[in-house]
């Protein structure tokens, strides 16, 4: 003998959902109001964060930079003269993060996060001019230390080629000099 195959029933009666939905239409009322309320309440209690951005483009061939960009515009010195520029304390000022597009090697955006929104926005202006005026300042004198180490060398070359001359050495190679 066989066994008769056991169908389920998976139908749905509409009629009977729409039914017991109605019947408990208190409850859910009440639970969209207190989730609406719970809700509400948190954003409210929530500070707000506002965050402004500058972009800034640094070719670090052209400055001879020794330092990543993102080190250089997280400087103290950098941090001094924005506080200088917003007549604040510098350790006042919220710390922007900087970071290097992943494409463009000479795109760095710099971000600022504050519960003020002007104050984000002040602070990311500041710290982009300011941070582009000390790197060009640090590649100013890069250049000065270059040039003076130029000098010294040459000073250096002709000190030794007059004391060559002097101890009669001067027509002899470096190969015979070593």
């Amino acid at each position: 003998m066989q066994a008769e195959p056991t169908y389920y029933d998976d139908e749905i009666d509409l009629r009977e959902l729409i039914a017991t939905l109605l019947k408990g239409w208190k409850v859910i009322v009440l639970l969209v109001i207190l989730g609406g309320a719970a809700a509400y309440g948190y954003s409210a209690l929530q500070t707000p964060i506002y965050e402004a951005s500058a972009s800034l483009l640094i070719d670090q061939k052209s400055l001879s930079l020794t330092s990543s960009p993102i080190n250089l515009l997280n400087h103290d010195e950098v941090r001094q003269l924005v506080a200088e520029r917003l007549d604040v304390e510098k350790g006042s000022l919220p710390t922007p993060t900087v970071e290097a597009d992943k494409t463009d090697k000479t795109l760095f955006t710099l971000t600022v996060q504050s519960t003020n929104a002007k104050e984000a926005a002040d602070v990311a202006n500041a710290w982009a001019d300011a941070g582009i005026g000390w790197l060009g300042h640090a590649h100013q004198e890069n250049e000065e230390a270059l040039r003076l180490a130029e000098a010294d060398l040459e000073d250096a070359d002709r000190a030794l080629v007059a004391y060559l001359d002097k101890r009669g050495l001067g027509a002899w190679t470096w190969a015979e000099l070593s």
